[in-house]
């Protein structure tokens, strides 16, 4: 394991671990067959992954499928600037969620994408954007988030229902959403409670308040940040969670897979990742910022609750098996032997790509197409034959 974080995050403890972690600025070891990156849209955390992709070409997992925030912060906080693809990309934006990666960012994701031998990504709705650039094996693998153990939910109290949501509170989570879905089912349930737990900007404090006393709801309840025990009260004590995105800018959802893990009546953005949980085990409502759909969502859970708690547990059941760890490394052992097969090929180019260039740097387009035509030849003859490298 090698850290990559940038030195203020690398003050933070190390997390146990059984393999052996070596400090920040250690370079791959050269016994090393294959370099794994992990790429989050953070750059304190992940400073040191594109020292680490010139080095070699390397299995990439991406967190994210928004990176802006990470090109922006290593180019203004350590001068590192990522040269571009050249030419446009042929993903389009498209609705349905094939591809949702917003077009700004996505020559940012697919320059990293290129640069490696192998992709892992957690959903599908970035898969096109990488695999397009990608040379090699790309495949979508859920994410997996450990099951800490939480608690069986509290018994119902008695007092109005409590709807949450929770993790870094911001407008894309829907707080707005929700608030304008609990209008329109105060006079058939009465009161209920909006929770938002987590950090929060003042700004969005004042503007999701105002908001709610707009429609004469009681202003939501605001928990700040919590620690994760803390957390886990506020999920097992709510009669319904809101698992809601709009835009979509990660990966997987690790707000997706504790609210699940808590079984929790739940309720989803039928898109991203959230779309490949089965629609028998939570409520999805459409991808936007329609409250209707929310809020009759609401209404199914809280007319039979019995149904939506046995759903629930359903869900808790499904989420230990298909977001475990064991699931997850099934699946990336598999990634890891095809991009071991196809990593000669990687380095071959790499090593090759100096002679397609004059020596200003720019690409001889010609030999260029040429050394590509061959490497396809040489290689996927070959794969297609089932004889690997």
């Amino acid at each position: 394991m090698l850290r990559i974080e940038d030195q203020i995050a690398a003050a933070l403890p190390e997390q146990t671990c059984l393999a052996p972690v070596m400090p920040v600025g250690t370079g791959v070891p050269l016994d090393v067959d294959l370099a794994i990156i992990n790429y989050g849209n953070h750059a304190p955390y992940h400073a040191g992954a594109l020292a680490l992709a010139v080095d070699r070409p390397a299995l990439a997992i991406f967190h994210d499928a928004e990176m802006r925030h990470y090109i922006y912060g290593m180019e203004h906080q350590h001068g590192v600037k990522l040269p571009l693809l050249a030419g446009a990309s042929e993903v389009e934006l498209r609705p349905d969620g094939f591809d949702l990666v917003d077009p700004a960012s996505r020559p940012l994701l697919q320059s990293i994408a290129a640069m490696s031998c192998a992709a892992v990504v957690h959903g599908p709705h970035y898969l096109a954007s990488v695999a397009e650039v990608c040379p090699g094996p790309v495949e979508n693998i859920p994410l997996c988030f450990p099951d800490f153990g939480a608690p069986h939910p509290a018994p119902r109290a008695d007092g109005p229902f409590r709807i949450t949501i929770f993790g870094v509170i911001t407008a894309h989570k829907q707080p707005d959403r929700l608030i304008h879905a609990v209008a329109a089912l105060q006079d058939r349930f009465g009161r209920i409670e909006i929770h938002l737990a987590g950090a929060i900007e003042d700004r969005d404090r004042a503007a999701f308040s105002a908001l709610a006393v707009q429609y004469e709801l009681d202003v939501p309840i605001f928990h700040n940040y919590l620690s994760d025990a803390d957390m886990s009260e506020v999920l097992i004590r709510s009669d319904v969670i809101c698992c809601l995105r709009y835009p979509v800018t990660e990966g997987g959802s690790a707000s997706l897979i504790t609210a699940m893990y808590h079984a929790r009546p739940l309720i989803v953005s039928d898109v991203a990742s959230y779309s490949v949980v089965p629609s028998e085990l939570v409520e999805k409502v459409s991808y936007g910022n329609d409250p209707k759909d929310l809020s009759d969502s609401i209404a199914r859970i809280l007319d039979d609750l019995p149904s939506a708690d046995q759903r629930a547990l359903q869900a808790r059941d499904w989420a230990r098996d298909n977001f475990s760890t064991a699931a997850y490394v099934d699946r990336l052992e598999g990634v890891i032997a095809r991009a071991l097969s196809f990593l000669p090929v990687a380095e071959a180019c790499r090593a090759l790509a100096p002679t397609v260039c004059y020596p200003d740097g720019n690409i001889m387009l010609p030999a260029l197409e040429t050394l590509g035509r061959s490497v396809d030849e040489l290689y996927m003859s070959r794969a297609v034959r089932g004889e690997g490298v």
